[in-house]
């Protein structure tokens, strides 16, 4: 044996530090990572929720815009709303349409409420808007004969709402009153 002092556990050492560092400016790097596509999730699910909100309020205007810039549609839709039995073939085709429309519209807001894809209170004002829709016999009767086209959580939600019925349209005795004044010559 020699009398020497080894040189190799300072080596092993040296190589042990640098993994040491090696491994820890790795774990950095994952942590930094995570942090940066957690950033990324969420500035993608908030541009998601907005272009979901647009998507809603177009399709909105645009058949808004259908009643605004067609008087005749206007008149059916008024007339339907009241009565579908009074309308003509054909324009009691076009009210279906329209509703059909409508409760598309509604469905496709309450799915993407439930997938996270839409600001919740812009959910609950747009929902709140169409409930009193249901208070119309002619949607009501709609519903009942096209309900199972819908996803069956919409369904649900739908048919929750017109058990309430009578709590929910209480105050749609006036605006009855006003429609029918508006659809009568």
């Amino acid at each position: 044996m020699s009398d020497k002092p080894s040189t190799a556990p300072s080596s092993l050492n040296r190589l042990d530090r640098l993994s040491l560092v090696i491994q820890t400016l790795t774990a950095l790097a994952v942590i930094f990572s995570v942090i940066y596509l957690a950033v990324q999730v969420r500035q993608n699910a908030a541009a998601t929720r907005t272009n979901t909100g647009l998507g809603l309020y177009q399709y909105v205007q645009t058949q808004s815009s259908w009643i605004v810039t067609n008087p005749d549609f206007a008149d059916v839709v008024g007339r339907g709303s009241v009565s579908p039995d009074s309308l003509a073939r054909f324009e009691r085709a076009q009210y279906s349409s329209f509703q059909t429309s409508v409760i598309n519209l509604w469905e496709f807001g309450h799915s993407s409420d439930r997938a996270g894809t839409v600001d919740s209170d812009l959910w609950a004002s747009f929902d709140a808007s169409l409930r009193p829709i249901l208070c119309q016999e002619s949607y009501a009767a709609k519903w009942t004969r096209d309900r199972s086209g819908y996803e069956v959580r919409f369904r649900t939600y739908i048919d929750g709402l017109i058990e309430q019925k009578d709590e929910l349209c209480v105050d749609d005795v006036e605006a009855d009153a006003i429609a029918t004044d508006q659809a009568t010559p």
